[in-house]
């Protein structure tokens, strides 16, 4: 019985970090897009320093990770998953 709720916790857990490490994924290839994007626009850019802590602050506060979660079933996309519920 512990074993499971261990696995469950384990789980979640692993879970969790997941998203994290996907919403800082994800973050990181828009900061490069919008760099990007600056460059061809000819727009100066932030000090790196000020936009390097508005990454770390985002990160640290974790709400961008909670938007990067899909719910899935099977490796597919359920749309209606709050009307199943």
């Amino acid at each position: 019985r512990d074993n499971i709720e261990r696995v469950r916790r384990d789980e979640e857990e692993a879970r969790q970090k997941e998203a994290k490490e996907e919403g800082r994924m994800m973050l990181a290839d828009s900061e490069a897009r919008i760099d990007q994007l600056r460059e061809r626009a000819g727009v100066t850019e932030k000090k790196k320093k000020r936009k390097d802590e508005d990454l770390d602050k985002v990160i640290a506060e974790g709400s961008f990770s909670h938007r990067a979660v899909l719910p899935t079933t099977g490796g597919h996309i359920n749309f209606f998953e709050d009307l199943e519920t």
